[in-house]
């Protein structure tokens, strides 16, 4: 004998799985369909300078301004569009096509993408809100770039590779040592 009562707990149990399953497939479908053009649009930027570089130029003379703007920073914000928008298309295959086929490991692989993306939101928050970037950061960059010796030039002296990092590094961020001085 089945009682009216277990039935419906039974079939609110079903609904709510449904409705919860349905929920995260479209969601993350959408964020899917969304942060692929995004991918796209940053893949252009990085290959298409000169166009990009136009519309910018067109874009300034229809607002009038007259400031010129840093194309390098155009150009990093770029790399982080496709690595950020790479992140979501990725975290969001494996929400939708988890929840739609039911993997436990795919659905375990989009929790733990959420959760460290979390925490490293909460931890960049915390040294952010605490505002001891200097400490932080500045300090043991300006104390590792007091090593750096620009008359290096010995192939056999461990050095010259920590000159050679340096070097790069100030080349890849167009900046000259910490500070930028």
């Amino acid at each position: 004998m089945v009682y009216r009562s277990s039935i419906g707990k039974c079939l609110g149990e079903d609904m709510r799985k449904f409705i919860l399953k349905r929920t995260l497939i479209i969601t993350n479908f959408f964020i899917f369909i969304l942060g692929i053009p995004v991918f796209g649009l940053g893949i252009w930027v990085l290959v298409d300078k000169p166009s990009f570089l136009t519309l910018f130029e067109e874009a300034q003379s229809v607002s009038g301004t007259t400031d010129s703007f840093n194309v390098e920073i155009y150009t990093s914000a770029a790399y982080i569009l496709l690595v950020v928008s790479l992140l979501v298309v990725l975290i969001s295959f494996f929400g939708c096509f988890g929840a739609m086929k039911e993997s436990k490991c795919m659905l375990g692989t989009y929790f733990a993408l959420i959760l460290a993306m979390f925490i490293l939101m909460v931890v960049g928050a915390v040294l952010g809100y605490s505002g001891n970037l200097d400490n932080t950061i500045k300090k043991p960059l300006k104390e590792a770039l007091t090593k750096y010796k620009d008359d290096q030039i010995n192939q056999t002296n461990p050095l010259l590779s920590y000159k050679a990092a340096w070097n790069t590094v100030q080349q890849e961020l167009k900046c000259c040592g910490v500070d930028n001085v």
